[in-house]
Formats: structure tokens, sequence, C-alpha cells
């Protein structure tokens, strides 16, 4: 076992009106096991809950929102998107948009 197995559940939704598309979308990922991050403020260092310095094991959650657009045009087919996702939650990961 590599002790990073992950779940990913992901909903979603879309509308799509003439050469539109507009999506919306939740994503929770979690990690079922693997150790902890640990900030030391006096030594301003990471190290894991367990002591090692094995960042590959280390378990990360959390949950984010997505959204996207896109554009087809009509005569080409040619495709224009935009696509984002925020974390707003989790433990060992960063915040990020």
């Amino acid at each position: 076992m590599t002790g990073n197995d992950q779940v990913i559940v992901a909903l979603g939704l879309l509308q799509q009106i003439k050469g539109w598309e507009l999506d919306a979308g939740y994503r929770h990922l979690q990690t079922l096991n693997g150790t902890g991050l640990l900030y030391d403020p006096g030594t301003q260092t990471l190290a894991t809950s367990d002591g090692s310095n094995a960042f590959s094991g280390v378990r990360e959650n959390n949950d984010s929102i997505e959204a996207g657009f896109s554009y087809t045009t009509s005569k080409r087919r040619l495709k224009y998107s935009f696509y984002t996702r925020t974390v707003f939650d989790g433990n060992n990961s960063d915040q990020k948009f």
C-alpha cells in the first residue's frame, strides 16, 4: 500500500444555450490514510505528524468550487472556454484560486 489512497467526489450542473455552455460544480478530495503536516513557528519549518520528513505520504483533504463557461462558434465549431476552481476548506492543502 502506498499510503496515499484517495477518494474524489464531484457534483456538477451545466446549462447549454445555443453556442454557450455554463458549468458549476463542487469537488471533495480526501486521502484515506497518511500523516498530517505540523508547522513549528519557533523554527519556521514544516514536519509530518509522525516525525519523518516523508512528505509523499501526507494526508490531504479539501473542498472546492468549480465554474466555467464556453462558447462554440457556429461556422467552424471553434470552442473558446474559461475554467476556474477555488479551494475553500481543507487540511494540509493550501487555499488556492
